[in-house]
């Protein structure tokens, strides 16, 4: 995705295969400082933006450096401008942060499917499939104490 800082670069950023940014009315930041400050200054501005899933944005150091959106924005800075930026230790690195996400995401997976499914020696109480509207103070009870053994067996 991209941003501009002239209304004309926006067919510049169409014609390259990236998607102009709808106007963005959040918090400014760095990045929009400088298309202001260009713009100002009667100079071109585009700003290119790879996006990423938020669980990874907010994850700790080095997993919130997420290589796959650097090198999406470096290879179409080389497209773009005709550079030659070697990207090859970004691949690199790229397809080893993915790997890494895989497993780590696979293994939370499969810990959640574990944690989420009774034993079979502990088999949860059946509810009313009536609706809440229907269910009894006993029943609503129940399902109360289940879901506050759920979350204290998680504090453990």
């Amino acid at each position: 995705m991209g941003v501009v800082n002239m209304p004309h670069l926006t067919e510049l950023l169409v014609e390259s295969g990236v998607q102009p940014y709808p106007q963005y009315k959040g918090i400014g930041t760095i990045h929009s400082s400088f298309l202001w400050f260009a713009k100002e200054r009667r100079l071109e501005g585009v700003g290119l933006w790879s996006p990423m899933p938020h669980y990874i944005a907010r994850l700790p150091f080095p997993w919130s450096n997420y290589p796959g959106a650097s090198l999406c924005i470096i290879e179409k800075l080389n497209a773009m401008e005709g550079l030659r930026v070697d990207t090859g230790d970004l691949e690199s690195l790229s397809k080893r942060t993915g790997e890494e996400m895989g497993k780590i995401y696979d293994q939370l997976h499969e810990e959640a499917k574990n944690e989420l499914v009774y034993p079979s020696s502990e088999q949860a109480a059946a509810y009313s499939d009536q609706g809440l509207a229907r269910m009894s103070d006993d029943e609503v009870k129940g399902m109360m104490k289940d879901i506050e053994d759920f979350f204290r067996k998680r504090q453990q």
